[in-house]
């Protein structure tokens, strides 16, 4: 299922924010581990781009960023159960 997802790009080392507001659709599936909701990511796009697809590596890797941020957001779980939800 295809989210709005916005999120802030962090530099590892300083803490410090390199992009604010990173604004993209992600392609996110609700799994279930141990009896525990978790979000798989496929996909991230921005503008229309897969970035994870990209030819470019720094998009590539900016994907798996995002990705990363997006599997570990309690209010996109809380929005993916949801949707899981009101589908059934």
């Amino acid at each position: 299922m295809k989210l709005y997802f916005c999120t802030h790009i962090e530099d590892p080392e300083t803490g410090i924010t390199v992009i604010p507001d990173f604004e993209c659709e992600v392609d996110a599936d609700l799994e279930w581990l141990h009896g525990e909701p978790v979000i798989s990511i496929a996909s991230v796009y921005r503008n229309g781009v897969e970035l994870m697809r990209s030819n470019q590596t720094f998009f590539q890797q900016l994907g798996l960023i995002v990705a990363d941020k997006a599997e570990d957001d309690d209010e996109l779980l809380a929005r993916l159960i949801e949707a899981e939800r009101e589908a059934a």
